[in-house]
């Protein structure tokens, strides 16, 4: 009888598992990829991916194989929508969802919304169970999260549908990034394909990049393509990149949170001085210049994402001595700390974070101690930039590793050495020269020769280009250095040879100016009369990424393991290192180009 059970179960257990088999999809993940944007992608919710995928809530790595539930399944089983015998309806909250999106959804105002669910006026959470009335407008159960429903045939007929379900439309002009394809630029407009097309006829002859369309505004793109909008007189300054993951479009507007900055003077000594600073090359203190520098950046990213709706506390503290324990918070469910300039004497205060497991953002990470989890180094360090270019170099097989060092640079010899042993090393002389003929005698005609160059002599710079331009023919010759700080001015050696040769090197900051990073430097030299420095823009992207990946639904840690984002000029892919902190691997490299002065390759 026991033999019968199990074999009864077996056969069960496989009946459903067939069943299930039928109604999925397999996804394979992409680079930048999260479970929002892939349920987006197949009308499903994260939490139905979650339940066919275990271990997708913490973490999804690309390669990956997910199972999906079919949408047509979905939108017949389950629903978070009911209808009441009164006439109105029950909707429970579910993750990611938020006031203004659920008035929106279901044609009524947030006083409606809040007058008839009480308890939400505080907050929206998860789980929450809400009551629709019909309301003037009236009440309908949204099938499935896009426009509409029917197929327009005109242009009037799809803004009428647009109206219908968002009230009063509004339109901005979208620049058409690489990749981009009809299908995806209608998810971001929350339409169908037919629907855009309708907005955007000229479409019908193929989706080309740069090519200008219109684009409706709805709550993500309002927040997301903010920052393009041409008005100067605002600070509202809401950049995402559309390469990687958009973290505005998942906040969780429910959660408290509290974010304090460390610097070296108080909150009225950073805001008096920075009132009276327009140039910050009038500061002649370059410690108080730096850190009012960062903070002018963070100001911006907190007045952007206030203008968003999402709400936090803010506080300077001021470093004052060595040792530093915060008082607990229990109103607050998520606490960070931007550090951004520290030092090996505030190494005490980091254990102190550390034991209260609150997450430290800084530019750089200077602790020697492991086991510190909580530090996160927010701009990719000059080993971490190193290895990425010695990284990209590897992972081509056919690669010729020839390495002009300097006696004295013993330590990146070694670095090299480590991550290229099969490099071979041509040691110049004191004064930068060497035999034409022991490079000569490296080069390989069925290889591509990969010249690095680990020296800042510009005489060795000027002898070895122009030994190489003259063998472009005989050989595949492609220079490179592993310190974007070693390459030479233009006016010590031009930089033409370097394009011809494609230098390549690596980079923290990116190179592109996207249209957000052009209006956010339009928008500072409106206001500031100047343009933003370095650590202005270190101030805005930290902060901006910081207080968004507190503001998900998960703990920070996760939004960390599973969200890559780039903003004005940085990209934020944090990894865990040795030490069990995490660094920011967001490397980007840089070439020298014949055509275009500069691309990157990554």
């Amino acid at each position: 009888m026991k033999i019968f059970y199990n074999v009864f179960i077996f056969f069960l257990c496989c009946f459903q598992l067939v069943n299930a088999q039928q109604n999925t999809i397999k996804h394979k993940v992409k680079k930048g990829e999260n479970v929002y944007r892939i349920g987006l992608k197949y009308g499903v919710s994260p939490e139905q991916i979650y339940q066919l995928n275990p271990g997708s809530s913490e973490s999804i790595y690309v390669g990956q194989v997910l199972i999906i539930p079919s949408s047509k399944e979905n939108s017949s089983t389950t629903t978070s929508t009911s209808q009441n015998t009164n006439g109105s309806f029950t909707h429970i909250v579910k993750q990611g969802e938020t006031k203004f999106g659920l008035a929106k959804q279901f044609g009524i105002s947030i006083a409606e919304l809040e007058h008839d669910n009480p308890q939400i006026k505080d907050g929206l959470q998860v789980g929450h169970e809400l009551t629709i009335n019909k309301g003037t407008s009236g009440v309908s159960i949204p099938k499935k999260p896009s426009y509409t429903t029917s197929n327009p045939s005109t242009v009037d007929e799809a803004v009428e549908t647009l109206k219908k379900a968002n009230g009063k439309v509004e339109y901005y002009s979208y620049k058409i990034k690489p990749k981009e394809t009809l299908y995806s630029l209608s998810v971001d407009a929350g339409m169908k394909p037919s629907e855009f097309l309708i907005l955007n006829p000229e479409l019908v002859n193929g989706v080309k990049e740069g090519d200008i369309v219109k684009m409706p505004k709805t709550e993500t793109t309002k927040a997301s393509s903010s920052i393009e909008e041409n008005n100067s007189t605002t600070a509202t300054i809401a950049a995402t990149s559309s390469k990687y993951d958009n973290l505005v479009s998942t906040l969780d507007h429910s959660k408290n949170t509290e974010l304090l900055f460390l610097f070296p003077y108080s909150e009225k000594e950073m805001s008096d001085r920075l009132r009276n600073v327009n140039q910050f090359s009038e500061v002649q203190d370059s410690v108080l210049r730096q850190n009012l520098e960062f903070y002018r950046g963070a100001q911006l990213a907190i007045d952007s994402l206030k203008k968003m709706g999402l709400k936090f506390d803010l506080d300077i503290v001021k470093m004052e001595s060595e040792k530093l324990l915060l008082k607990p918070n229990p109103n607050k469910n998520a606490r960070a700390v931007i550090w951004p300039f520290k030092n090996t004497k505030t190494e005490e205060a980091t254990l102190m974070f550390a034991t209260q497991d609150i997450p430290v953002v800084t530019l750089e990470n200077t602790s020697t101690k492991p086991g510190l989890v909580n530090i996160y180094e927010a701009v990719p360090s000059q080993t971490t930039q190193r290895e990425a270019i010695l990284n990209y170099i590897k992972r081509n097989s056919s690669n010729n590793v020839i390495v002009i060092n300097d006696k004295y640079r013993r330590e990146s010899k070694n670095f090299i050495s480590n991550w290229l042993p099969e490099a071979q090393f041509l040691n110049v002389k004191s004064n930068g020269t060497f035999q034409d003929d022991e490079l000569l005698g490296l080069l390989q005609n069925s290889k591509n020769n990969i010249i690095i160059f680990d020296t800042d002599k510009n005489s060795t710079y000027l002898s070895t280009t122009t030994l190489l331009l003259s063998q472009v023919s005989n050989y595949n010759i492609q220079l490179a250095v592993i310190d974007s700080d070693l390459i030479p001015d233009d006016a010590e050696v031009s930089s033409k040879r370097f394009r011809i040769l494609k230098m390549m090197y690596p980079s923290a900051s990116a190179l592109k100016q996207s249209n957000a990073t052009n209006a956010f430097i339009k928008k500072y030299k409106y206001q500031y009369k100047s343009t933003p420095t370095q650590n202005v823009i270190y101030g805005f992207d930290i902060t901006y990424d910081t207080l968004l990946r507190m503001a998900q639904s998960g703990s920070f840690e996760n939004a960390v393991k599973n969200n890559v984002t780039e903003y004005i000029n940085i990209k934020f892919d944090y990894r865990p290192n040795a030490k069990g902190s995490y660094d920011n691997k967001g490397v980007y490299i840089i070439q020298y180009d014949a055509e275009s002065f500069l691309k990157e390759l990554n």
